[in-house]
């Protein structure tokens, strides 16, 4: 029960985040709010001086073990996978495995991708979200959490730099990126 609220409350603020600018275009015109304007252009997320200065965090996907191999241009897996990694469900792909970490050294002409860009776009939604709810504002690695929707993972402070890739390892695991070397758009509910 307690996993399907946790779940239900990942989808709902991603769908919220979605949703958030409430922006519509109607003929060159946008509306946000009450309010129409001509050629609006980008929406910027504000900032929250302690945790999310510029905005929307912008965490990467290029780290050098968020990999996952693919068969090259003969169509076929030629690698063999290492330590944990696993082959997918469908046999095209080699993933990380339960570690986050790409062990295999790709093989014949197999190519290694970075893979890991569902878990780090809602990484960057929640830690967001947990920004601008966070009820008294400090500053990244005083310890002090008093909105728990991004989670100490090891690093001293849900929101000091370190703690990122920990909160995109573990939204990996939970949409089977890992496992399955992509991540599904269902899985990210």
């Amino acid at each position: 029960m307690k996993h399907m609220l946790e779940k239900s409350m990942v989808l709902m603020l991603v769908l919220t985040l979605t949703f958030t600018a409430y922006t519509s275009t109607i003929g060159g015109q946008q509306t946000i709010g009450d309010k129409k304007t001509e050629n609006l252009g980008w929406y910027y997320k504000p900032s929250y001086s302690d945790y999310s200065p510029s905005g929307m965090p912008d965490f990467s996907q290029i780290q050098d073990q968020w990999k996952v191999i693919f068969p090259g241009n003969n169509g076929i897996l030629d690698s063999t996978p290492s330590n944990d990694d696993v082959v997918s469900s469908d046999g095209l792909r080699i993933a990380p495995g339960p570690d986050c970490h790409l062990d295999t050294t790709p093989s014949g002409d197999d190519v290694a991708k970075f893979n890991f860009c569902g878990p780090v776009v809602v990484a960057n939604c929640l830690w967001w979200f947990d920004s601008k709810y966070e009820y008294e504002p400090g500053q990244p690695g005083n310890g002090e959490d008093t909105f728990p929707l991004v989670k100490d993972y090891g690093a001293g402070d849900d929101h000091t730099s370190s703690n990122a890739p920990l909160l995109i390892e573990k939204l990996a695991k939970a949409m089977g990126t890992c496992s399955e070397g992509t991540t599904y758009i269902e899985s990210m509910q």
